[in-house]
């Protein structure tokens, strides 16, 4: 009995084996271009689809590593139709961040998933660094359930895009098929749900019909998934679904700014996802374009100015614009298309991250002029194009410059590298132009270029110590003395014993 037992268990153990079958991904042999954003892969009956999540930055591929970075927020969800996965093998590469892993359903240990199910869902942990996913080995096994596999196939041409307004007050759910092979399962019932990925709180949809509903003022990401519950005999469940970006719409540069002044304590660091139009509002439902001049381009920094002098920051590569390109969104017919991207600031500088580029070249060639300013007026020129003259140069701390100018000390950067700074003399005189910008707090201006107006003089080479030497001298009192006073004294605005 005992050897018939062995027998038998030997027997199954060959049966479950014949049924699995290892499916490996690898993602250096997939071809990506460097920094490619990554949304789904399919091989060998693995569909792996991957988001953003909560992280502002999607999955990408990167040559270095020949691996995918996936950022603190991040999700992967693998799935496979009609079978089961029991193990899933990561191999990360090296340099990699510290973040965690979880998994949804079954269990995740150092680089091993386990468990069985159709379908597995996995979150980097964190809100920064990130895991460099090189390769992953999939265990597949027969489910043991004899009904026929299903799929759900949506009918092209559904919005994965919508901003409140021009895109209407929802979007139209597409078609559903259910599929058991390639023949149509007659009489399948889909239902549909949609549920907040990220957003503001205002971003609340819901189903009506065939429409989902998605509030005013709302922005974030939204997963819309088709559910077919299949039945007791012949058919199995399945599911298919897809992100709407929802983008909160912003007619003019004029409209970001009025609300970048009113944000309050609102962070905006983290981006909100907008849509720019550029048009202009005459009232009646009467809108016209309004096209902005390309002020200056330096890699990913392109900057826009329309014709109320408002500026706006470009960050993105691949843009095509030059200096003195005047751009435009109207398509013709009354048709205008936006720029999609993150609304934000980095660092305290305000600056619109484009992700989708839709404007086009009205003409070319426009004359742009600085405006000419002094430097008190640097914190509220932020992204204008500038000039300031009579400009004295004073010291450097990195790429970080120290000028004089109208009694105010200032900070000019070297940003782009490809301005050279070589040429500057302490204590000569220079006219500046540059880009108006902030870090943090702090005014500065980004550098394009410097002209030498004057020599340094003999008052301008005396060295700080010897300034600081014939500084007036105040008792504590704040009286000036002279500096045969004896007791405490402040000189420069540091107290010390004069003896």
């Amino acid at each position: 009995m005992k050897k018939l037992f062995t027998l038998f268990t030997m027997m199954l153990a060959f049966t479950i084996s014949t049924w699995a079958e290892d499916i490996t991904i690898d993602f250096s042999t997939k071809g990506y271009e460097n920094a490619q954003e990554i949304a789904s892969v399919e091989q060998g009956g693995i569909t792996l689809t991957l988001d953003k999540g909560t992280n502002k930055n999607a999955p990408k591929y990167y040559n270095t590593g020949s691996a995918i970075r996936c950022y603190g927020g991040n999700t992967i969800t693998a799935s496979v139709s009609g079978k089961n996965i029991t193990q899933i093998v990561f191999t990360f590469d090296s340099g990699e961040g510290p973040n965690a892993i979880t998994a949804e359903p079954g269990s995740f240990e150092t680089n091993t998933w386990t468990g069985n199910a159709s379908s597995v869902t996995f979150t980097i942990g964190g809100t920064t660094g990130h895991r460099r996913i090189q390769k992953m080995v999939f265990t597949v096994a027969a489910s043991g359930d004899t009904r026929q596999a299903t799929t759900i196939e949506l009918g092209g041409g559904y919005m994965t895009k919508f901003t409140y307004g021009p895109d209407g007050d929802g979007v139209n759910l597409p078609t559903a098929t259910v599929k058991a092979g390639e023949t149509e399962v007659t009489g399948a019932t889909v239902t549909w749900a949609a549920e907040k990925v990220s957003g503001n709180d205002a971003l609340t949809p819901t189903i009506s019909g065939n429409k989902i509903n998605i509030p005013n003022h709302s922005y974030g990401k939204l997963n819309v998934t088709a559910s077919y519950a299949g039945d007791a005999t012949t058919y199995q469940p399945s599911t298919k679904s897809y992100t709407i970006d929802v983008y909160k719409g912003r007619m003019n540069i004029a409209e970001i700014l009025e609300d970048f002044g009113n944000k309050g304590e609102e962070d905006w660091s983290a981006g909100i996802p907008t849509s720019l139009w550029m048009v202009e509002d005459y009232g009646g439902g009467m809108l016209f374009v309004s096209n902005p001049t390309v002020t200056y381009v330096n890699g990913s920094y392109t900057y826009i100015k329309d014709d109320y002098n408002n500026n706006l920051l470009l960050f993105g590569s691949g843009l095509g614009f030059q200096k003195g390109d005047v751009i435009t969104s109207d398509q013709g017919g009354g048709e205008y298309v936006p720029i999609y991207g993150d609304l934000k600031t980095y660092n305290g500088l305000l600056e619109l991250a484009v992700t989708q580029n839709n404007f086009q070249v009205y003409s070319s060639g426009a004359t742009v002029t600085p405006e000419t300013i002094t430097p008190m007026f640097l914190s509220t020129s932020m992204n204008a194009y500038l000039k300031i003259e009579d400009a004295v140069y004073k010291s450097a701390d990195g790429r970080n410059l120290t000028f004089t100018a109208d009694e105010t000390d200032f900070i000019v950067r070297q940003n782009w590298t490809n301005v050279a700074i070589d040429g500057l003399e302490v204590g000569a005189t220079y006219t500046l132009e540059g880009m108006g910008a902030v870090y943090n707090t702090t005014p500065q201006l980004y550098l394009i270029s410097f002209e030498k107006t004057a020599d340094a003089t003999a008052i301008k080479n005396i060295d700080a110590d010897a300034a600081n030497a014939n500084a007036p001298i105040y008792n504590l009192a704040g009286q000036q003395v002279t500096d045969s006073y004896k007791g405490v004294v402040i000189q420069n605005g540091k107290k010390r014993l004069n003896k």
